[in-house]
């Protein structure tokens, strides 16, 4: 009795800690997206404020124990996530000096993955959850997290050695142009996950 309420508690403990710790990507990205390429106060204010929200989102569920019912978590890393791809657009966006046409072309691409991966939410999640049974997105999944493995790490050294030779406005102009697939990304994987949890409870 007392080894399960110490699992219960320390179950508990892991799933808080997630829930408070999964602020720190928006407050990752939207430092990011302040500072790149320069500093700038409206986005400090604007960003810091959406940032703030989700912290005291994030309150609320931990202090009303919302964060232990799996649907409620998911819908909280869904938001939270989704609001982290924002942020690297916009710090995308601000790279390549603010051009209107690229700030519509990355929210409406970004709103039409967010629909796709809405409308067929029980595609991705086969194939997230069950890539044998999916062949063709199966295998399409394992070389997009390849790929992403791969750039990741390769775009910031690449990123890195460039800056020497041409200076940091390349630099970032490279680093930034990386983020969006992962930005884009992110809405895939994470936008069908609430299907799951939804199907787990059903059943």
């Amino acid at each position: 009795m007392q080894n399960q309420q110490q699992e219960v508690s320390e179950r508990e403990r892991t799933e808080r800690k997630g829930a408070l710790g999964l602020i720190s990507v928006p407050v990752l990205m939207s430092i990011f997206a302040i500072a790149t390429p320069e500093f700038d106060w409206f986005y400090a204010w604007f960003l810091s404020s959406i940032v703030g929200l989700l912290i005291i989102y994030g309150l609320i569920n931990v202090i009303t124990k919302r964060h232990h019912d799996r649907k409620q978590r998911f819908i909280y890393n869904i938001v939270v996530l989704n609001i982290s791809a924002l942020f690297m657009l916009i710090m995308t966006w601000r790279v390549y000096d603010e051009a209107l046409w690229l700030g519509l072309l990355l929210l409406i691409v970004y709103f039409l993955v967010l629909a796709l991966a809405i409308i067929k939410r029980n595609y991705f999640l086969g194939v997230i959850t069950q890539p044998r049974k999916n062949s063709v997105g199966g295998k399409i999944y394992a070389i997009v997290l390849l790929a992403a493995a791969v750039i990741g790490p390769s775009s910031y050294g690449y990123a890195v050695a460039i800056s020497s030779q041409h200076g940091t406005g390349v630099a970032m102009t490279v680093l930034a142009s990386m983020l969006v697939p992962f930005a884009y990304l992110i809405v895939l994987m994470i936008t069908p996950s609430y299907e799951g949890v939804k199907q787990a409870s059903e059943s």
